[in-house]
Protein backbone atom coordinates (compact mmCIF):
# COMPACT_ATOMS: atom_id res chain seq x y z
CA UNK A 1 0.00 0.00 0.00
CA UNK A 2 1.34 3.39 -1.16
CA UNK A 3 0.10 5.22 1.97
CA UNK A 4 0.58 3.35 5.19
CA UNK A 5 3.08 5.10 6.79
CA UNK A 6 3.60 8.88 6.58
CA UNK A 7 4.87 10.70 3.51
CA UNK A 8 8.62 10.47 3.01
CA UNK A 9 8.19 14.15 1.64
CA UNK A 10 5.65 16.26 0.48
CA UNK A 11 6.16 19.52 -1.23
CA UNK A 12 4.48 22.66 -0.67
CA UNK A 13 0.88 22.80 -2.27
CA UNK A 14 0.38 25.59 -4.84
CA UNK A 15 -2.79 26.59 -6.67
CA UNK A 16 -3.65 25.15 -10.00
CA UNK A 17 -3.59 28.04 -12.82
CA UNK A 18 -7.05 28.18 -14.45
CA UNK A 19 -6.11 25.89 -17.33
CA UNK A 20 -4.08 23.60 -15.44
CA UNK A 21 -7.41 23.47 -13.59
CA UNK A 22 -9.33 22.62 -17.34
CA UNK A 23 -6.73 19.58 -17.81
CA UNK A 24 -7.08 17.99 -14.65
CA UNK A 25 -10.86 18.37 -15.08
CA UNK A 26 -10.51 17.26 -18.41
CA UNK A 27 -8.43 14.19 -17.48
CA UNK A 28 -11.31 13.32 -14.53
CA UNK A 29 -14.21 13.49 -17.51
CA UNK A 30 -12.26 11.48 -20.02
CA UNK A 31 -11.30 8.74 -17.41
CA UNK A 32 -14.51 8.24 -15.59
CA UNK A 33 -16.92 9.50 -17.72
CA UNK A 34 -17.96 11.48 -14.86
CA UNK A 35 -20.94 13.61 -14.27
CA UNK A 36 -20.29 16.36 -12.65
CA UNK A 37 -15.91 16.96 -13.52
CA UNK A 38 -16.50 20.73 -11.82
CA UNK A 39 -17.43 19.33 -8.00
CA UNK A 40 -15.02 16.90 -8.23
CA UNK A 41 -12.20 19.27 -9.46
CA UNK A 42 -13.38 22.55 -7.89
CA UNK A 43 -11.99 25.83 -8.09
CA UNK A 44 -9.41 26.73 -5.85
CA UNK A 45 -7.70 23.01 -6.24
CA UNK A 46 -3.91 22.79 -5.06
CA UNK A 47 -1.25 20.40 -6.14
CA UNK A 48 1.70 19.12 -4.30
CA UNK A 49 4.73 16.38 -5.70
CA UNK A 50 5.04 13.98 -3.12
CA UNK A 51 7.35 10.85 -2.30
CA UNK A 52 5.30 8.23 -0.61
CA UNK A 53 6.90 6.08 2.48
CA UNK A 54 7.04 3.04 0.08
CA UNK A 55 9.69 5.62 -2.45
CA UNK A 56 6.75 6.31 -4.97
CA UNK A 57 6.75 9.67 -6.69
CA UNK A 58 3.27 11.11 -7.25
CA UNK A 59 1.36 14.33 -7.08
CA UNK A 60 -1.47 15.47 -4.58
CA UNK A 61 -4.74 17.45 -5.49
CA UNK A 62 -6.17 18.69 -2.65
CA UNK A 63 -9.02 21.27 -2.03
CA UNK A 64 -9.51 23.19 1.67
CA UNK A 65 -7.10 20.90 3.00
CA UNK A 66 -9.00 17.82 1.69
CA UNK A 67 -7.25 15.38 -0.83
CA UNK A 68 -9.39 14.73 -3.76
CA UNK A 69 -7.06 13.50 -6.09
CA UNK A 70 -3.60 11.58 -6.48
CA UNK A 71 -1.49 10.58 -9.37
CA UNK A 72 1.46 7.37 -9.46
CA UNK A 73 5.11 7.82 -10.95
CA UNK A 74 7.30 10.02 -12.62
CA UNK A 75 6.44 12.19 -15.77
CA UNK A 76 6.49 9.60 -18.39
CA UNK A 77 5.40 6.80 -16.62
CA UNK A 78 2.08 5.09 -18.24
CA UNK A 79 0.61 5.04 -15.21
CA UNK A 80 1.50 8.49 -14.12
CA UNK A 81 -1.15 9.72 -16.93
CA UNK A 82 -3.97 7.94 -14.46
CA UNK A 83 -5.40 10.05 -12.01
CA UNK A 84 -7.00 8.23 -8.69
CA UNK A 85 -9.58 9.35 -6.43
CA UNK A 86 -9.35 9.55 -3.02
CA UNK A 87 -12.04 7.81 -0.61
CA UNK A 88 -13.14 11.34 0.21
CA UNK A 89 -13.84 11.74 -3.42
CA UNK A 90 -15.98 8.73 -3.68
CA UNK A 91 -17.51 9.80 -0.68
CA UNK A 92 -19.09 12.94 -2.69
CA UNK A 93 -19.90 11.04 -6.06
CA UNK A 94 -19.86 7.12 -4.90
CA UNK A 95 -20.68 5.56 -7.88
CA UNK A 96 -18.52 6.40 -10.88
CA UNK A 97 -15.70 3.79 -9.96
CA UNK A 98 -16.67 0.27 -10.44
CA UNK A 99 -16.59 -1.36 -7.02
CA UNK A 100 -15.60 -4.53 -6.01
CA UNK A 101 -17.39 -5.88 -3.32
CA UNK A 102 -15.90 -8.28 0.16
CA UNK A 103 -16.88 -9.07 3.02
CA UNK A 104 -16.81 -6.88 6.25
CA UNK A 105 -14.28 -8.95 8.28
CA UNK A 106 -11.51 -8.06 5.25
CA UNK A 107 -11.47 -4.68 5.34
CA UNK A 108 -9.98 -4.50 8.57
CA UNK A 109 -7.19 -6.47 7.24
CA UNK A 110 -6.63 -4.16 3.92
CA UNK A 111 -6.83 -1.27 5.93
CA UNK A 112 -3.72 -2.84 7.64
CA UNK A 113 -1.90 -2.67 4.58
CA UNK A 114 -2.66 -6.27 2.44
CA UNK A 115 -3.77 -6.59 -0.68
CA UNK A 116 -7.15 -7.99 -1.98
CA UNK A 117 -6.67 -11.84 -3.10
CA UNK A 118 -9.07 -13.93 -5.73
CA UNK A 119 -11.54 -15.63 -2.93
CA UNK A 120 -11.61 -12.17 -1.16
CA UNK A 121 -13.46 -10.93 -4.59
CA UNK A 122 -17.72 -11.45 -4.01
CA UNK A 123 -19.15 -9.34 -7.03
CA UNK A 124 -21.78 -10.14 -9.58
CA UNK A 125 -20.00 -10.75 -12.89
CA UNK A 126 -21.66 -8.16 -15.23
CA UNK A 127 -19.30 -6.05 -12.98
CA UNK A 128 -16.02 -8.10 -12.99
CA UNK A 129 -16.07 -9.65 -16.73
CA UNK A 130 -15.53 -5.89 -18.51
CA UNK A 131 -12.61 -5.16 -16.23
CA UNK A 132 -9.01 -5.36 -17.41
CA UNK A 133 -5.99 -5.84 -15.44
CA UNK A 134 -4.40 -2.25 -14.14
CA UNK A 135 -8.04 -1.14 -13.97
CA UNK A 136 -8.90 1.44 -11.40
CA UNK A 137 -11.22 0.29 -8.99
CA UNK A 138 -13.05 0.90 -6.03
CA UNK A 139 -13.10 -1.68 -3.41
CA UNK A 140 -16.91 -0.80 -1.70
CA UNK A 141 -15.52 2.54 -1.31
CA UNK A 142 -13.67 1.93 1.65
CA UNK A 143 -10.01 1.62 -0.46
CA UNK A 144 -8.54 2.52 -4.19
CA UNK A 145 -6.72 0.15 -6.50
CA UNK A 146 -5.68 -1.53 -9.28
CA UNK A 147 -6.70 -4.69 -10.97
CA UNK A 148 -3.62 -7.14 -10.97
CA UNK A 149 -5.78 -9.55 -12.99
CA UNK A 150 -8.62 -9.66 -15.95
CA UNK A 151 -11.84 -9.48 -14.07
CA UNK A 152 -13.05 -12.27 -15.81
CA UNK A 153 -9.82 -14.33 -14.93
CA UNK A 154 -11.45 -14.31 -11.74
CA UNK A 155 -13.20 -17.88 -10.91
CA UNK A 156 -13.69 -19.98 -7.95
CA UNK A 157 -11.29 -21.75 -6.69
CA UNK A 158 -8.72 -19.01 -8.49
CA UNK A 159 -5.87 -18.53 -5.94
CA UNK A 160 -3.50 -15.08 -6.08
CA UNK A 161 -3.79 -11.58 -5.52
CA UNK A 162 -7.10 -9.64 -7.62
CA UNK A 163 -6.63 -5.69 -6.51
CA UNK A 164 -3.28 -4.49 -5.21
CA UNK A 165 -4.85 -2.18 -2.78
CA UNK A 166 -2.88 1.80 -2.94
CA UNK A 167 -5.24 3.90 -1.05
CA UNK A 168 -7.39 2.79 1.68
CA UNK A 169 -9.67 4.42 4.74
CA UNK A 170 -7.30 5.35 7.81
CA UNK A 171 -3.90 5.52 5.75
CA UNK A 172 -1.77 8.42 5.94
CA UNK A 173 -3.59 10.05 3.11
CA UNK A 174 -7.22 9.64 4.49
CA UNK A 175 -5.60 11.44 8.09
CA UNK A 176 -4.44 14.53 5.83
CA UNK A 177 -8.55 15.11 5.63
CA UNK A 178 -11.35 15.57 7.24
CA UNK A 179 -11.87 11.97 8.34
CA UNK A 180 -15.79 12.81 7.33
CA UNK A 181 -17.72 12.67 4.11
CA UNK A 182 -16.95 9.13 3.27
CA UNK A 183 -19.37 6.51 2.04
CA UNK A 184 -18.83 2.97 2.56
CA UNK A 185 -20.82 0.65 0.42
CA UNK A 186 -22.77 -1.94 2.24
CA UNK A 187 -22.22 -5.56 2.24
CA UNK A 188 -23.64 -7.84 -0.37
CA UNK A 189 -24.30 -11.22 0.61
CA UNK A 190 -25.60 -12.36 -2.62
CA UNK A 191 -22.88 -13.07 -4.60
CA UNK A 192 -20.01 -15.78 -3.99
CA UNK A 193 -20.80 -16.28 -0.22
CA UNK A 194 -17.30 -17.19 1.64
CA UNK A 195 -17.35 -21.05 2.01
CA UNK A 196 -15.79 -21.69 5.76
CA UNK A 197 -13.10 -19.80 7.64
CA UNK A 198 -10.70 -21.37 5.13
CA UNK A 199 -11.73 -18.87 1.65
CA UNK A 200 -11.64 -15.78 4.53
CA UNK A 201 -7.92 -16.78 5.00
CA UNK A 202 -6.79 -16.37 1.72
CA UNK A 203 -9.14 -13.75 0.65
CA UNK A 204 -6.23 -11.27 1.82
CA UNK A 205 -2.59 -10.96 1.70
CA UNK A 206 -0.95 -10.96 5.08
CA UNK A 207 0.78 -7.94 5.99
CA UNK A 208 5.03 -9.52 7.42
CA UNK A 209 5.40 -8.19 10.91
CA UNK A 210 9.06 -9.76 10.12
CA UNK A 211 9.58 -7.71 7.06
CA UNK A 212 8.12 -4.00 9.19
CA UNK A 213 10.49 -4.67 11.60
CA UNK A 214 13.49 -4.85 9.32
CA UNK A 215 16.54 -2.47 9.77
CA UNK A 216 15.86 -0.32 6.64
CA UNK A 217 18.62 -1.11 3.71
CA UNK A 218 22.00 0.76 3.12
CA UNK A 219 19.94 1.54 -0.02
CA UNK A 220 17.15 3.07 1.64
CA UNK A 221 19.54 4.51 3.83
CA UNK A 222 20.98 6.45 1.11
CA UNK A 223 18.04 7.54 -0.48
CA UNK A 224 17.36 9.41 2.86
CA UNK A 225 20.14 11.38 2.80
CA UNK A 226 18.15 14.89 1.85
CA UNK A 227 19.33 17.60 -0.62
CA UNK A 228 19.21 20.81 0.41
CA UNK A 229 16.38 22.01 -1.06
CA UNK A 230 14.50 19.01 0.08
CA UNK A 231 15.38 20.85 3.73
CA UNK A 232 14.29 23.50 2.05
CA UNK A 233 10.70 22.12 1.43
CA UNK A 234 10.05 20.38 4.91
CA UNK A 235 11.47 23.85 6.74
CA UNK A 236 8.27 25.49 4.15
CA UNK A 237 6.20 23.24 5.22
CA UNK A 238 6.87 23.33 9.15
CA UNK A 239 6.55 27.11 8.52
CA UNK A 240 3.12 26.97 6.84
CA UNK A 241 1.64 24.98 10.10
CA UNK A 242 3.26 26.77 12.73
CA UNK A 243 1.58 30.25 10.75
CA UNK A 244 -1.28 28.40 11.09
CA UNK A 245 -1.26 27.14 14.47
CA UNK A 246 0.23 29.88 16.63
CA UNK A 247 -2.71 32.31 18.50
CA UNK A 248 -2.63 36.31 17.20
CA UNK A 249 -2.14 37.35 20.68
CA UNK A 250 1.34 35.21 21.06
CA UNK A 251 2.49 37.81 18.94
CA UNK A 252 5.06 39.34 18.31
CA UNK A 253 7.71 36.96 18.81
CA UNK A 254 11.32 36.88 18.63
CA UNK A 255 12.25 35.17 15.17
CA UNK A 256 15.05 32.94 17.44
CA UNK A 257 11.85 31.73 19.87
CA UNK A 258 9.83 31.36 16.33
CA UNK A 259 12.04 29.06 15.40
CA UNK A 260 12.88 27.15 17.97
CA UNK A 261 9.18 26.51 19.86
CA UNK A 262 7.01 26.82 16.59
CA UNK A 263 8.93 25.87 13.25
CA UNK A 264 10.98 23.27 14.41
CA UNK A 265 8.19 21.16 16.20
CA UNK A 266 5.96 21.70 13.03
CA UNK A 267 8.60 19.68 10.90
CA UNK A 268 6.55 16.76 9.28
CA UNK A 269 7.08 13.76 10.87
CA UNK A 270 8.76 12.45 7.97
CA UNK A 271 11.94 14.39 8.08
CA UNK A 272 13.12 12.42 11.29
CA UNK A 273 13.22 8.89 8.60
CA UNK A 274 16.54 10.94 7.10
CA UNK A 275 19.69 10.79 7.80
CA UNK A 276 20.11 14.30 7.08
CA UNK A 277 18.90 17.15 10.01
CA UNK A 278 16.48 18.88 8.89
CA UNK A 279 17.22 22.23 10.08
CA UNK A 280 18.17 25.87 8.64
CA UNK A 281 22.15 24.54 8.58
CA UNK A 282 21.60 22.40 6.40
CA UNK A 283 18.99 23.86 3.26
CA UNK A 284 20.25 26.08 1.45
CA UNK A 285 19.92 29.33 3.07
CA UNK A 286 22.58 28.28 5.75
CA UNK A 287 20.76 31.18 8.34
CA UNK A 288 17.15 31.91 9.85
CA UNK A 289 17.20 35.27 8.37
CA UNK A 290 17.70 34.57 4.65
CA UNK A 291 14.61 32.02 5.40
CA UNK A 292 12.63 34.49 7.03
CA UNK A 293 13.43 37.21 4.35
CA UNK A 294 12.52 35.07 2.18
CA UNK A 295 9.35 34.33 3.93
CA UNK A 296 8.05 37.92 4.27
CA UNK A 297 9.05 38.07 0.21
CA UNK A 298 6.62 36.00 -0.37
CA UNK A 299 3.53 37.41 2.28
CA UNK A 300 3.50 34.52 4.23
CA UNK A 301 4.78 37.15 7.26
CA UNK A 302 6.38 40.00 8.69
CA UNK A 303 9.23 41.13 10.38
CA UNK A 304 10.14 44.23 12.13
CA UNK A 305 13.94 43.58 13.36
CA UNK A 306 14.57 40.39 14.97
CA UNK A 307 10.70 40.17 15.31
CA UNK A 308 8.03 38.34 13.84
CA UNK A 309 4.94 40.88 13.90
CA UNK A 310 2.58 39.29 11.35
CA UNK A 311 1.40 35.88 10.13
CA UNK A 312 -0.34 35.58 6.70
CA UNK A 313 -3.15 32.87 8.30
CA UNK A 314 -5.34 33.63 5.02
CA UNK A 315 -1.97 33.02 2.05
CA UNK A 316 -3.23 30.42 0.00
CA UNK A 317 -0.07 27.91 0.64
CA UNK A 318 -1.32 28.15 4.33
CA UNK A 319 -5.11 27.94 3.58
CA UNK A 320 -4.46 24.65 1.40
CA UNK A 321 -1.96 22.93 3.57
CA UNK A 322 -3.09 19.70 4.51
CA UNK A 323 -2.95 17.77 8.09
CA UNK A 324 -0.11 15.71 8.63
CA UNK A 325 1.16 14.08 11.92
CA UNK A 326 4.36 16.76 13.13
CA UNK A 327 7.71 16.56 15.07
CA UNK A 328 5.80 18.27 18.46
CA UNK A 329 2.86 16.24 18.52
CA UNK A 330 4.88 13.07 18.24
CA UNK A 331 7.56 14.77 20.88
CA UNK A 332 4.78 16.06 22.91
CA UNK A 333 3.04 12.67 23.82
CA UNK A 334 6.41 11.19 24.19
CA UNK A 335 6.73 13.98 27.25
CA UNK A 336 3.54 13.37 28.61
CA UNK A 337 3.64 9.83 28.36
CA UNK A 338 6.99 10.39 30.26
CA UNK A 339 5.40 13.37 32.86
CA UNK A 340 2.64 10.97 33.62
CA UNK A 341 4.95 8.09 34.38
CA UNK A 342 6.97 10.06 37.34
CA UNK A 343 3.72 11.20 38.82
CA UNK A 344 2.86 7.94 39.22
CA UNK A 345 6.06 7.77 40.83
CA UNK A 346 6.28 10.55 42.56
CA UNK A 347 2.45 11.10 43.76
CA UNK A 348 3.36 14.91 44.64
CA UNK A 349 0.54 15.56 47.41
CA UNK A 350 -0.67 18.59 47.98
CA UNK A 351 1.59 20.80 50.78
CA UNK A 352 -0.23 20.93 54.39
CA UNK A 353 -0.57 24.14 55.33
CA UNK A 354 -1.71 25.59 58.55
CA UNK A 355 -1.81 29.39 59.68
CA UNK A 356 -0.78 29.75 63.34
CA UNK A 357 -1.17 32.36 66.04
CA UNK A 358 0.85 32.69 69.13
CA UNK A 359 0.27 34.69 72.30
CA UNK A 360 2.00 37.93 72.37
CA UNK A 361 1.72 41.05 74.10
CA UNK A 362 -1.63 42.21 75.32
CA UNK A 363 -2.99 38.88 74.20
CA UNK A 364 -0.88 36.73 76.95
CA UNK A 365 -3.16 37.97 79.88
CA UNK A 366 -6.38 36.82 77.67
CA UNK A 367 -4.70 33.43 77.68
CA UNK A 368 -3.44 33.44 80.95
CA UNK A 369 -6.99 34.37 82.95
CA UNK A 370 -8.53 31.76 80.51
CA UNK A 371 -6.07 28.81 81.66
CA UNK A 372 -4.64 27.89 78.10
CA UNK A 373 -0.87 27.95 77.29
CA UNK A 374 0.59 31.13 76.43
CA UNK A 375 3.68 29.47 74.58
CA UNK A 376 1.57 27.73 72.49
CA UNK A 377 0.84 28.40 68.62
CA UNK A 378 -2.67 27.65 67.82
CA UNK A 379 -4.90 26.85 64.78
CA UNK A 380 -7.66 28.74 63.84
CA UNK A 381 -9.82 26.05 65.08
CA UNK A 382 -8.02 25.77 68.66
CA UNK A 383 -8.11 29.61 68.99
CA UNK A 384 -12.03 29.35 68.26
CA UNK A 385 -11.97 26.98 71.13
CA UNK A 386 -10.07 28.78 73.78
CA UNK A 387 -12.27 31.81 73.16
CA UNK A 388 -15.80 29.95 73.26
CA UNK A 389 -14.63 27.95 76.53
CA UNK A 390 -13.34 31.48 78.12
CA UNK A 391 -16.49 33.23 77.13
CA UNK A 392 -18.60 30.32 78.42
CA UNK A 393 -16.76 30.63 81.53
CA UNK A 394 -16.53 34.15 82.28
CA UNK A 395 -20.45 34.41 80.98
CA UNK A 396 -19.63 36.74 78.90
CA UNK A 397 -22.61 35.99 76.03
CA UNK A 398 -24.43 38.71 75.61
CA UNK A 399 -27.99 38.53 76.92
CA UNK A 400 -29.85 40.08 73.95
CA UNK A 401 -27.59 39.10 71.04
CA UNK A 402 -26.08 35.39 71.14
CA UNK A 403 -23.73 36.21 67.87
CA UNK A 404 -22.42 38.76 70.55
CA UNK A 405 -19.85 38.69 73.30
CA UNK A 406 -19.62 41.42 76.26
CA UNK A 407 -16.13 43.10 76.64
CA UNK A 408 -15.86 44.76 80.00
CA UNK A 409 -13.30 47.61 79.89
CA UNK A 410 -11.42 46.37 82.86
CA UNK A 411 -11.16 42.60 81.65
CA UNK A 412 -8.01 40.60 79.80
CA UNK A 413 -10.88 40.21 77.12
CA UNK A 414 -10.91 43.71 76.14
CA UNK A 415 -7.07 44.53 76.43
CA UNK A 416 -6.75 41.24 74.01
CA UNK A 417 -9.16 42.66 71.48
CA UNK A 418 -8.27 46.72 71.51
CA UNK A 419 -5.85 48.52 69.48
CA UNK A 420 -5.35 52.00 68.87
CA UNK A 421 -7.12 52.00 65.18
CA UNK A 422 -10.18 50.26 66.35
CA UNK A 423 -11.05 50.82 69.67
CA UNK A 424 -13.11 48.19 70.91
CA UNK A 425 -16.80 48.69 72.47
CA UNK A 426 -18.82 46.94 75.01
CA UNK A 427 -19.88 44.43 73.15
CA UNK A 428 -18.92 42.91 69.70
CA UNK A 429 -19.59 40.18 67.12
CA UNK A 430 -17.88 36.89 67.55
CA UNK A 431 -16.13 36.64 64.41
CA UNK A 432 -14.83 40.22 64.69
CA UNK A 433 -13.61 39.35 68.41
CA UNK A 434 -11.77 36.26 66.95
CA UNK A 435 -10.14 38.13 64.03
CA UNK A 436 -9.07 40.93 66.26
CA UNK A 437 -7.62 38.27 68.63
CA UNK A 438 -5.85 36.97 65.95
CA UNK A 439 -4.60 40.61 64.87
CA UNK A 440 -3.43 40.70 68.43
CA UNK A 441 -1.04 37.42 68.04
CA UNK A 442 2.18 36.80 66.38
CA UNK A 443 1.35 35.04 63.20
CA UNK A 444 3.14 31.41 62.63
CA UNK A 445 3.03 29.05 60.08
CA UNK A 446 3.34 25.17 59.42
CA UNK A 447 4.06 23.73 56.27
CA UNK A 448 4.10 19.73 56.55
CA UNK A 449 4.69 19.68 59.99
CA UNK A 450 7.49 22.24 60.19
CA UNK A 451 6.81 25.53 61.85
CA UNK A 452 7.90 28.82 61.10
CA UNK A 453 7.71 31.98 63.06
CA UNK A 454 6.07 35.11 60.71
CA UNK A 455 2.72 35.19 58.33
CA UNK A 456 2.66 32.69 55.57
CA UNK A 457 2.88 35.02 52.16
CA UNK A 458 1.50 33.49 48.39
CA UNK A 459 3.37 32.58 45.88
CA UNK A 460 3.27 35.50 43.54
CA UNK A 461 3.05 35.27 39.68
CA UNK A 462 2.37 38.16 37.83
CA UNK A 463 2.57 39.19 33.99
CA UNK A 464 3.91 42.14 32.95
CA UNK A 465 5.47 44.37 29.71
CA UNK A 466 9.37 44.83 29.87
CA UNK A 467 11.34 46.40 27.26
CA UNK A 468 7.94 48.04 25.27
CA UNK A 469 5.87 45.41 24.58
CA UNK A 470 7.89 42.40 25.10
CA UNK A 471 5.59 40.23 28.31
CA UNK A 472 6.84 38.14 30.74
CA UNK A 473 6.39 36.72 33.78
CA UNK A 474 7.54 36.80 37.31
CA UNK A 475 7.42 34.75 40.00
CA UNK A 476 8.43 35.84 43.75
CA UNK A 477 7.85 34.27 47.33
CA UNK A 478 8.53 30.77 46.42
CA UNK A 479 11.08 29.66 48.92
CA UNK A 480 9.33 29.02 51.88
CA UNK A 481 7.13 26.08 49.84
CA UNK A 482 10.21 24.33 49.77
CA UNK A 483 11.10 25.99 45.91
CA UNK A 484 14.79 26.22 44.78
CA UNK A 485 14.87 29.03 42.55
CA UNK A 486 17.53 27.59 39.97
CA UNK A 487 15.82 24.15 39.93
CA UNK A 488 11.76 26.31 39.65
CA UNK A 489 13.75 28.37 36.22
CA UNK A 490 15.04 25.16 34.67
CA UNK A 491 11.46 23.54 35.34
CA UNK A 492 9.37 26.56 34.08
CA UNK A 493 11.86 26.62 30.58
CA UNK A 494 10.77 23.18 29.85
CA UNK A 495 7.49 23.38 30.30
CA UNK A 496 7.62 26.77 29.02
CA UNK A 497 9.30 26.33 26.08
CA UNK A 498 10.98 29.86 26.63
CA UNK A 499 13.82 31.74 28.11
CA UNK A 500 13.99 31.83 32.20
CA UNK A 501 16.43 34.05 34.22
CA UNK A 502 16.86 34.06 38.22
CA UNK A 503 18.10 36.94 39.65
CA UNK A 504 17.97 38.49 43.54
CA UNK A 505 15.59 40.94 44.73
CA UNK A 506 16.20 44.01 46.74
CA UNK A 507 16.78 43.68 50.47
CA UNK A 508 19.31 41.36 51.98
CA UNK A 509 16.67 38.60 53.22
CA UNK A 510 14.26 39.07 50.27
CA UNK A 511 14.66 36.16 47.98
CA UNK A 512 14.77 35.67 44.25
CA UNK A 513 12.65 36.39 41.37
CA UNK A 514 12.43 33.90 38.69
CA UNK A 515 12.03 35.10 35.08
CA UNK A 516 9.99 33.41 32.50
CA UNK A 517 9.42 34.94 28.53
CA UNK A 518 5.80 35.41 27.49
CA UNK A 519 2.32 35.52 29.11
CA UNK A 520 3.06 31.91 30.98
CA UNK A 521 0.27 32.93 34.36
CA UNK A 522 -1.96 29.80 33.84
CA UNK A 523 1.50 27.07 32.86
CA UNK A 524 2.73 28.49 36.12
CA UNK A 525 -0.16 28.32 38.23
CA UNK A 526 -1.19 24.49 36.88
CA UNK A 527 2.85 23.95 37.26
CA UNK A 528 2.38 25.25 41.56
CA UNK A 529 -0.49 23.36 41.95
CA UNK A 530 1.16 20.55 40.53
CA UNK A 531 3.99 20.67 43.18
CA UNK A 532 1.08 20.62 45.72
CA UNK A 533 0.85 24.47 45.98
CA UNK A 534 -2.93 25.06 47.29
CA UNK A 535 -4.80 27.59 45.01
CA UNK A 536 -5.31 29.46 48.23
CA UNK A 537 -1.46 29.97 48.31
CA UNK A 538 -1.15 31.68 44.36
CA UNK A 539 -1.74 35.44 43.73
CA UNK A 540 -1.83 36.14 39.99
CA UNK A 541 -1.98 39.52 38.55
CA UNK A 542 -1.83 39.80 34.84
CA UNK A 543 -0.93 43.62 34.36
CA UNK A 544 -0.69 43.04 30.52
CA UNK A 545 -4.42 43.29 30.00
CA UNK A 546 -6.10 46.88 28.57
CA UNK A 547 -8.19 48.39 32.29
Amino acid sequence: MVFQKPFRELKTSAPLRGSDRRKLRDRVEAQYHALQPDRLVPEGIQSARFIASNGEHGILYTAGGQPLWFSLGRAGDPEAEDVLPTVYTLGKVPSFLPVIRTPDAVLPILMGGADLMVPGVHTPRDVLDPLSAGAIVSIRNTAVGRMVIRGSDIRPGRKGKAVRVLHVLGDALWEMGSKTDTAVVAEDDSEAPVEGGDALAQSVEAVSLADAAQEPSAQEQEERVLKPDEVDAFLRTALLHAIRSIPRNALPLSTSQFYSAHILPSRPLAATNAITPVDIKHSSFKSLTAFLKAAEKDGLLKLKGDSVTVLSTAHPEVAGLGKFRTVGEVDAKAKKRDADERAKEEQVKALEVVELWKPHGPSSGFFDDAGADTTATYTAVELRTVFNAYIVSKKLQNAHEPQYVDVPESSPLHSALDNKKEPVGEHCRRDEALRRLQDNMQSWHSIDGVVRKGALKPVNVTSKFRQGKRPVTLITNFEPYGLDADWLGEELRRICAGATSVNPLPGKSAGKEVLVQGKQIRAVQEFLLGRGVGKKWIETVDATEKK
